[in-house]
């Protein structure tokens, strides 16, 4: 009787955030049963563990693996090899995806010339920006260790609109002070984007039915 054998891990750990850069990817991915699938798998499975999981037939399952893999969305993590065959344990290649805004060309929000007027669109273009240029950091675009990128989030209350208004000019003036005393004209450039705006109450996912886009609760 044949003894079970198994491949080790494969490949470098799985990365939290991966963006997505390829459109044919993207399409691969949104399909609803495939990214079903690769939800489960932010935790290795084989073909019959995600089948049995998500009540799918075992022939489907396997046809939407091939393609998930094939466009690097999940990849194979262990082979072992029993008397009843060949178990592939598979992962998706990330804990969670976002998709590069330079896939919609001219289209995305950082590309509208002249730049937008509107605080809000000004803000939503920045995010598309830093998303854009983030996704160019990661190591599948080119090395990099993250030693030079910081990230800061915070959630503030104001009594009104002009507490509101005198943080902000505050703030400003500050950075405007830190830059000029750490300004190098032959250092390297680095960008610095800041925005405030107000939390959705139901958290930016689905807004609940007949409530608002703003919080207004304590």
């Amino acid at each position: 009787m044949a003894e079970p054998r198994s491949a080790g891990p494969t490949g470098p750990p799985q990365p939290p955030t991966r963006v997505l850069q390829d459109r044919d990817a993207v399409r691969c991915l949104l399909h609803p049963m495939r990214l079903a699938i690769v939800e489960h798998l932010r935790a290795p499975d084989s073909a019959a563990g995600v089948a049995r999981q998500l009540r799918l037939p075992r022939q489907k399952v396997n046809y939407h693996l091939r393609e998930l893999e094939k466009h690097g969305l999940v990849r194979l993590v262990r082979e072992s090899t029993n008397g009843n065959g060949t178990e592939r344990r598979v992962e998706a290649t990330a804990k969670s995806f976002a998709l590069n805004p330079r896939m919609l060309g001219r289209l995305a929000p950082d590309r509208v010339s002249p730049e937008p007027e509107d605080p809000t669109d000004q803000l939503l273009a920045q995010a598309t920006r830093t998303l854009r240029q983030l996704g160019a950091l990661l190591p599948e675009e080119s090395p990099h260790d993250g030693d030079d990128v910081i990230a800061i989030e915070a959630e503030l209350r104001f009594r009104d609109d002009e507490s509101f208004h005198a943080f902000a000019g505050e703030i400003m003036s500050e950075i405007d002070r830190l830059a000029e005393k750490y300004r190098d004209p032959n250092g390297r450039v680095t960008r610095l984007t800041l925005g405030l705006h107000p939390r959705p109450a139901y958290g930016g996912i689905l807004p609940p039915p007949g409530q608002g886009a703003r919080e207004n609760q304590p």
